[in-house]
């Protein structure tokens, strides 16, 4: 319902969520020591989305229990597992069997021109992320080669870091390993989103988009200055501050 409005009230077009790797979703489990993939949960995940009129942003996240180096690090309620894998390839080939299977379910022209694929979330908390910031690019890497490897056409970017952070350092990263990226994302909350253009510029890649893919008043959903009247004055000037210097701004949280 909070979806369907969103669409229909604020012309919102994509929706970014959390878990779509999780354990409840039954993406991954390994018999005989061997990964076997199932993906029926995400297409009942994203025809809902589709049936919607809305398109998602992927987020790889969190870690299949069985994939996870320490599946006892986990992060809400839900329990996703914030732990790097413990078998690297074993990530990337789950990574490039799901953009596999969505491309197939879905069609190329339609993911490639309209999805989006974002690795990870909040890299730079430990309450997100229980590796080392190397091994967070090291998760982009192979990410994104992965979906590159299924559709060079689909978009991939990151690294959707809290407080604005490693904006720098991720960028210098790809510009050292070549590794593909389509748009730069990161998080901010309590102020307008930032000018990141002379980031971009000192990377030679003025061009580069810019999405913020989480914002608001606050991080904390709960919180009652999100339904103020003072959080509406906040978003109308945030939003308007960040017209024509960036591609995507999203409102955290629809519900």
């Amino acid at each position: 319902d909070a979806l369907r409005m969103v669409r229909d009230e604020l012309g919102v077009q994509t929706v970014r969520a959390h878990g779509i790797l999780c354990d409840d979703l039954g993406v991954y489990r390994e018999v005989d020591g061997r990964p076997r993939h199932d993906f029926s949960g995400v297409d009942r995940v994203y025809d809902a989305v589709l049936d919607l009129g809305l398109r998602p942003v992927v987020e790889l996240s969190f870690m299949p229990r069985e994939l996870a180096a320490d599946p006892d690090r986990t992060v809400f309620a839900y329990r996703g597992i914030i732990s790097p894998p413990k078998d690297w390839n074993r990530w990337s080939g789950l990574v490039e069997a799901l953009t596999a299977h969505l491309v197939d379910r879905y069609g190329a022209e339609e993911v490639s021109r309209r999805w989006s694929v974002e690795v990870w979330n909040e890299a730079n908390l430990e309450v997100f992320w229980s590796g080392t910031p190397a091994e967070y690019l090291r998760l982009y890497d192979l990410s994104a080669r992965a979906v590159k490897a299924v559709d060079p056409g689909i978009r991939v970017g990151g690294p959707a870091t809290a407080a604005v952070g490693w904006p720098d350092r991720f960028l210098s990263h790809v510009d050292g390993s070549g590794t593909p990226v389509d748009f730069l994302s990161t998080h901010t909350y309590g102020s307008p989103p930032l000018d990141l253009r002379p980031v971009l510029d000192r990377h030679g890649r003025a061009r580069l988009p810019l999405w913020w893919t989480e914002w608001g008043a606050g991080a904390r959903h709960g919180r009652t200055v999100n339904e103020t009247p003072l959080a509406a004055a906040f978003l109308a000037r945030g939003m308007r501050s960040a017209a024509g210097r960036v591609e995507a701004l999203s409102y955290w949280v629809a519900s």
